[in-house]
């Protein structure tokens, strides 16, 4: 997803009044000992970085995965233009979290263990994880690959643009019959046999039996992300933008699956962009305004959190948060306490001052 363009405006404009300030001494200063996500280029205005997707294994290994945006000039409409030209794979050791370049920018991660995973993007790109590096993958085609789901160490699934599904055995990827040619964005397999894609315009595609089928359900956003809360219930995540020149949305909202019906979530204050389950009665929801937290009686929204907002990727892991920002930062929350643990650098402005 783009970055809302208000919320890039305001940004580019507090920099420029930083660095007027203060010669933008504090510019991209990051507090954690490690690679900024964040590659430098000469042409542009302004280079920002969004987290796309978490993963976390255990308490001494996770996994991100992240988009490079390069911010132009204002265009003739004076809507100034994100465009995400580069990826990043961040890694945490247990210590602290160390990014990689690469070439496209990435959406979706999916590890079956600590030695085996993958990671989709741009151009049809997929990255395999072999326990001590990532290579590619031939995906066989040239669209946005927007979510991943393994099933083991040498299964996978993955979903994108026009209804593409592709299906992966010991490392060979062919492409699947897909019952639809909308835009599918998010794919959770429960097993071999049994899984799940959701997309644009109320898209929800189930597979059994081999065969991926359309199902009717009552709603018609874009769904961005799909959750499981044990021990039988699907969460789908999703809401559309009413107009991407406005901070405004329409209809942010999420669909419940639980022992064979349907039922919609609604009341979220922007699109919902990602879900962090640690139970069933303890769940956090993120998208661009800000987290509400469903405490086994409702959602109850939560702008209150000074750092808990605006986010982009999410994961629980052993009672704690971690969630990413469109900033490029990842933050845990134990529901007590904010930690930032990653921070992306954000300013590049060397063709207007030196910072």
């Amino acid at each position: 997803m783009q970055k809302n363009t208000l919320r890039t405006v305001l940004q580019i404009s507090a920099v420029v009044f930083t660095v007027m300030l203060s010669g933008c001494s504090m510019c991209g200063v990051s507090t954690a000992k490690v690679k900024p996500a964040y590659f430098p280029q000469s042409v542009s205005f302004l280079d920002g970085t969004t987290v796309s997707s978490i993963t976390i294994l255990s308490a001494n290994s996770g996994w991100a995965t992240g988009r490079v945006y390069i911010l132009g000039q204002a265009n003739a409409q004076n809507i100034v233009d994100t465009v995400p030209k580069a990826g990043a794979i961040l890694h945490f050791n247990g210590t602290s979290w160390n990014s990689i370049k690469v070439n496209n920018p990435l959406f979706s991660l999916a590890m079956a263990n600590a030695n085996s995973g993958w990671a989709v993007g741009a151009n049809g790109t997929i990255l395999y994880y072999n326990g001590s590096a990532w290579t590619p993958q031939n995906s066989g085609v040239s669209g946005i690959l927007w979510g991943v789901s393994a099933v083991s160490a040498t299964e996978a699934w993955a979903v994108g643009d026009n209804g593409v599904i592709l299906h992966c055995l010991n490392g060979i990827w062919k492409t699947a019959v897909s019952p639809t040619t909308a835009q599918l964005r998010a794919v959770y397999m429960q097993n071999a046999d049994s899984g799940w894609a959701a997309g644009a315009n109320g898209t929800v595609l189930q597979y059994t039996k081999g065969v991926w089928k359309l199902v009717t359900v009552p709603a018609s956003f874009t769904m961005n992300t799909i959750a499981v809360v044990p021990p039988d219930t699907l969460l789908f995540g999703g809401g559309d933008l009413l107009n991407r020149r406005e901070f405004s949305v329409n209809s942010p909202a999420a669909l419940k699956y639980q022992s064979g019906k349907w039922s919609v979530l609604s009341g979220f204050m922007s699109p919902v962009q990602a879900f962090a389950v640690v139970s069933a009665s303890d769940i956090w929801e993120f998208g661009d305004l800000g987290p509400s937290h469903f405490n086994g009686q409702g959602w109850i929204l939560n702008m209150n959190q000074t750092q808990l907002y605006d986010g982009t990727a999410s994961d629980a892991y052993n009672g704690i948060i971690y969630y990413g920002t469109s900033e490029g930062s990842i933050f845990s929350y134990n529901g007590s306490k904010i930690t930032e643990l990653f921070q992306a650098q954000q300013c590049n402005m060397m063709v207007l001052f030196n910072c």
